[in-house]
């Protein structure tokens, strides 16, 4: 595991206990957008995350966009990004945690 890895770990697993978060679960619909070049692709899902925040169910609505590679071994991810919405705990206009 390299330091930025172990860090991150460490800032999730922070981050869950200070929500009280459980293991969430991130699911993604069918393909929106592909664009292939050669061997390098670049796709996009809509994607829906659910998880526990301090005892309520919360919902994240976004999309996960993702570049791919094909190798002799089959296709490899190179890239991953994720953009979401406001959750459904949040109210339109209100301030996130890291905001404050």
């Amino acid at each position: 595991m390299t330091g930025y890895e172990a860090n991150n770990k460490a800032n999730n697993k922070a981050n869950n206990k200070a929500i009280q978060g459980a293991a969430g679960v991130l699911s993604m619909g069918k393909l929106i957008y592909e664009e292939m070049h050669g061997n390098d692709a670049y796709v996009i899902y809509p994607s829906t995350f659910t998880d526990m925040q301090n005892g309520k169910p919360v919902v994240y609505k976004g999309t996960m966009t993702m570049t791919l590679r094909k190798t002799g071994h089959g296709w490899v991810f190179t890239g991953a990004a994720s953009a979401w919405g406001v959750n459904s705990l949040q109210k339109k206009g209100c301030r996130r945690w890291w905001q404050s």
